[in-house]
């Protein structure tokens, strides 16, 4: 025992027998002591830090370096000087935060004992697509405050590169067989982007726990999520940004609203919109404020959020106002067939949440005419359910989900070229002769490639 920890023990006697008790539980666990202190971030200028025993300022405290070592206990009213001060409330707050964390962790260490299970997962994250199983997802959600610092630093990289690749192809229109290989890894990397919105936002107190004091705010991140939703092109992605996004909302509301505001940034607005719109449905202290952001972009001139922000506000405040009655006009919606081919029956056999579900991997582009009003469905729809109710139970994805074309990536590829590509005149580009170099760039002849 040091002397420190000796003159603490020793002056214990100033404090009622359940200050006394509280106190002693926290000398005998330093790990949650030195987190709490972590949590709490008290004054940095401060070598030493008083914490409070009781339910208010003026004692009685012990006094703790910052890593956790005890140096004595002081009495009711008497001066801590220099000593940063957490309160009792703060404690209590911070304390319970680091044991739900421990849980939380103890959890994932048992989900990783199945590395069979886990190692399937994670491979499923980049290799299934919109076919996703929900039960995959949650063995990746068990992990995730054990993965959180490779999730957050891999989603990073992996957009990137499907963002290199997306303006390297969007230019062309034409594939050969051996390029279908790379259509596809850009279809599930786009997909996998989508995934790892949901995955880092679904355990919001791993992340305030992992990120507190970090130089990149973690407002920052959860605001650049809802904008490359919309980078992507593609509804699912702005789905899932928006859902990120809200999710974390009181750490970047005001990341959001600053977004939507920018006009210099263009469409990224929209995403910015429809992530305030699920926000108000998530967290009710907010409406109100995220009601007078949206009325005021709808006076705003932009071509892109003057339009959307009422119909994002009029979505809000319908299921906000009639709960079960919008959710059933909602799904009787989807299930009419407006959105997609209808086939008669073929939802008899789901549930509403599946039905949502699948309109939520539907590929429709942002530029698309019923992309807005999908959104207005399926934005109110989740705003409130966790990460894993965005994908489909493996039963409905072996019946209802299609699989992979070359199509779908061109689509894909169409719908990014419509967002961010000015529109090029056909004259601009005149059609080569059977022997002039292909205009994809494979250095073929025309006729041997895409003539």
């Amino acid at each position: 025992m040091n002397n420190h920890a000796h003159h603490f023990l020793s002056r214990l006697d100033r404090t009622s027998a359940a200050e006394t008790e509280f106190a002693l539980a926290l000398y005998r666990d330093p790990e949650l002591l030195r987190s709490i202190i972590e949590l709490s971030r008290p004054d940095p200028s401060c070598e030493r830090v008083a914490i409070s025993l009781g339910d208010d300022d003026d004692g009685p405290v012990v006094i703790v370096t910052r890593d956790a070592r005890f140096v004595t206990c002081l009495e009711r009213g008497m001066q801590t000087y220099d000593a940063a001060r957490v309160s009792r409330a703060d404690l209590e707050h911070c304390g319970a935060t680091v044991v739900r964390l421990r849980e939380a962790m103890h959890r994932a260490r048992e989900t990783c004992r199945d590395q069979a299970a886990s190692r399937t997962a994670f491979s499923s994250l980049y290799a299934a697509g919109d076919r996703l199983r929900r039960e995959d997802i949650e063995v990746i959600l068990g992990l995730q405050p054990l993965m959180l610092p490779h999730l957050v630093d891999s989603y990073s990289v992996h957009l990137r590169r499907v963002e290199a690749t997306l303006r390297e192809l969007c230019r062309r229109t034409r594939f050969r067989g051996d390029e279908h290989p790379r259509l596809r890894a850009l279809w599930l990397g786009t997909w996998a982007a989508a995934h790892y919105m949901t995955l880092i936002a679904s355990d919001s107190l791993a992340l305030s726990y992992r990120y507190v004091g970090d130089p990149w705010p973690i407002g920052d991140l959860f605001t650049n999520i809802a904008a490359e939703g919309v980078r992507l092109g593609i509804v699912p992605s702005v789905l899932r940004g928006a859902w990120s996004a809200a999710r974390m909302a009181p750490l970047c509301i005001d990341g959001l609203e600053g977004l939507a505001r920018d006009e210099e940034m263009s469409v990224l607005r929209i995403g910015a919109v429809w992530a305030l719109a699920a926000t108000g449905i998530r967290h009710p202290n907010l409406t109100e404020r995220v009601s007078q952001c949206l009325e005021a972009l709808a006076a705003t001139p932009s071509q892109y959020v003057s339009a959307l922000a009422p119909v994002a506000l009029q979505a809000m405040r319908e299921r906000l106002d009639d709960g079960p009655a919008w959710e059933r006009r909602a799904i009787a919606t989807m299930r009419s067939g407006i959105f997609y081919d209808a086939i008669p029956g073929r939802w008899d056999a789901f549930d509403d949440d599946a039905v949502a579900v699948w309109h939520g991997t539907l590929e429709l582009g942002i530029h698309d005419e019923h992309a807005t009003a999908l959104l207005a469905l399926l934005v109110p729809w989740f705003a409130t359910r966790e990460a894993s109710a965005l994908c489909q139970p493996e039963t409905v994805v072996r019946r209802v989900q299609e699989r992979w074309s070359v199509h779908t990536t061109e689509s894909l590829l169409q719908h990014y070229r419509a967002l961010w590509l000015p529109p090029t005149p056909s004259s601009a580009v005149p059609t080569p002769g059977r022997n002039d170099p292909c205009t994809c760039g494979s250095g073929r002849k025309f006729k041997r490639c895409c003539g």
